[in-house]
């Protein structure tokens, strides 16, 4: 037999969790023996961008390819195939986590760090515990992906079903079940419809420990890393310069940083996107380096500076030497000036030693030191307004004052947050979620306490935010799944509606 791929403008491309895309294309097959033409259909994978070569995935064993109906990726990565009276799951990821000591020293590429350690293993399209109606005259109509990022199913009689993957009790986290996959019954709306709109996702699949910047009519998103990209899905730092644009709705590449880079603080100054620090996977790792932390860190003193008007870059003076990168580092912008806040090395956690150091474009190639926090900054976020600059986390809430060159510690929040979303918009400081809660807070400066804000969508953190033109965008993350019982990456965004 020989199949002849058709260009179809009916073939949906998708994107999944994992850096790639796929798409059901239709398929003309030649049978040699009979001489006659068959239409079926053909998986296909190419990568995040849909750049590169479309390869042929197999389908599922025996199953009627003509008789397939849908394809859509899960908010965990995992890939949803259904025919009339068939469905599957993929999982493009390896193997099980690697969470032992012996196995996290290893040098790069010989362990594989992938998996949220589903039974089917890497590539294999499986069904187990989908359990489908058992009238055989009701058959799947619709395949789709809901508003909270789970597989739908629609079917011939009216009812619907939902998709969920679970994780096996070997190498999970906080325990339990495993049997695969089961179907469910379709959950409410969630709450948070109305207030919250999903907008374009960020791509190249699974981002977090990000930050943004609003620079222009776009807002920016520089790095970062996703334990699992490809097909199959490996540990991957991003090199990639995002932009948004509100006003469209789309994103853009809109340049490459020097090698690919996570954790780094990012900041507008002077009309252009300055990235500083974060690390690379070059290093060392170090003792410090936590089960989940599969990389090796090399602590970047870069100062990277890009002008949107000509897309070109430029190298800024490098910031103070540090041993390691690690998630937190941040860079506010205000007064003129760019403040770098980061700590010496993970080994200290940000609990002491705090190297705070601020420039101005008229510095030349000098960072200025200034005073250190009253407080640790473990897993903290913040943002500028007036002459302040905000930093809250797991272990408080404090100011800088840019004019008096002052820390002050401030009344902590309701709940603290563990590296939650932080934006000033409409006059206040918002604090929102992290990967356990969905919880929102709001700082008023006038009035110098908190009031509870409107919850966000999902229980996520180590993502960006950034408030354009009176609207509140939250950007990738991630999240605590309970069904994987692992922390997901998680690449959705959303702007808060006008009305809320």
């Amino acid at each position: 037999m020989q199949a002849h791929l058709e260009s179809n403008s009916l073939s949906t491309i998708i994107s999944d969790t994992l850096g790639n895309t796929w798409r059901l294309l239709p398929t003309t097959v030649d049978d040699s023996s009979s001489g006659d033409l068959h239409a079926t259909m053909t998986i296909q994978r190419s990568d995040c961008y849909a750049k590169t070569d479309w390869q042929i995935v197999p389908g599922p064993t025996g199953a009627r390819t003509g008789e397939w109906v849908g394809l859509v990726a899960d908010v965990a990565g995992i890939l949803w195939l259904a025919s009339r009276r068939g469905l599957w799951w993929l999982d493009g990821r390896r193997a099980a986590l690697c969470t032992l000591e012996t196995q996290r020293d290893a040098p790069p590429l010989t362990v594989d760090y992938s998996g949220l350690g589903f039974d089917a293993g890497f590539g294999q399209w499986c069904n187990d515990g989908l359990r489908l109606p058992s009238d055989e005259t009701v058959h799947i109509v619709t395949l789709r992906r809901n508003v909270t990022g789970v597989a739908h199913i629609l079917f011939s009689d009216g009812s619907e079903l939902e998709a969920v993957c679970w994780a096996r009790a070997k190498g999970a986290r906080d325990g339990s079940p495993t049997n695969g996959a089961t179907l469910r019954p379709a959950s409410p709306q969630p709450s948070w419809v109305g207030t919250w709109t999903e907008v374009a996702r960020l791509p190249g699949g699974g981002n977090h420990d990000v930050v943004c910047t609003v620079c222009g009519d776009e807002i920016f998103v520089a790095g970062g890393i996703t334990h699992w990209h490809g097909f199959p899905a490996d540990t991957h730092l991003f090199d990639e310069l995002w932009a948004y644009s509100p006003r469209s709705d789309t994103w853009r590449v809109a340049g490459r940083l020097p090698q690919p880079t996570t954790y780094a603080g990012m900041a507008t100054l002077g009309c252009k996107v300055w990235v500083v620090g974060g690390c690379d996977d070059l290093g060392p790792r170090t003792h410090s380096v936590q089960p989940h932390d599969h990389g090796y860190r090399r602590a970047l003193t870069h100062t990277q500076i890009f002008d949107p008007s000509n897309g070109s870059w430029s190298m800024g003076p490098p910031i103070s030497p540090r041993v390691e990168g690690f998630p937190g580092h941040l860079a506010l912008a205000r007064g003129g000036r760019l403040y770098s806040i980061t700590a010496p090395s993970s080994d200290t956690h940000f609990e002491e030693g705090l190297i705070v150091e601020s420039i101005s474009q008229e510095d030349g190639d000098t960072w200025r030191a200034e005073p250190t926090p009253p407080m640790k900054m473990v897993q903290s976020s913040g943002a500028a307004i007036g002459d302040m600059l905000f930093a809250v986390g797991q272990d408080g809430f404090c100011s800088f004052d840019t004019v008096t060159r002052t820390w002050t510690r401030l009344p902590n929040p309701p709940a603290l947050l563990t590296a939650p979303y932080v934006a000033c918009h409409a006059g206040e400081l918002w604090v929102l979620a992290d990967y356990t809660s969905t919880a929102c807070y709001c700082w008023s400066l006038t009035e110098q306490c908190w009031r509870k804000g409107p919850e966000a969508p999902v229980n996520r953190g180590w993502g960006g935010a950034a408030s354009f033109e009176g609207k509140l965008f939250l950007m990738a993350g991630a999240t605590k799944s309970d069904n994987h019982k692992r922390v997901l990456f998680d690449d959705r965004c959303f702007v808060l509606n006008e009305s809320a």
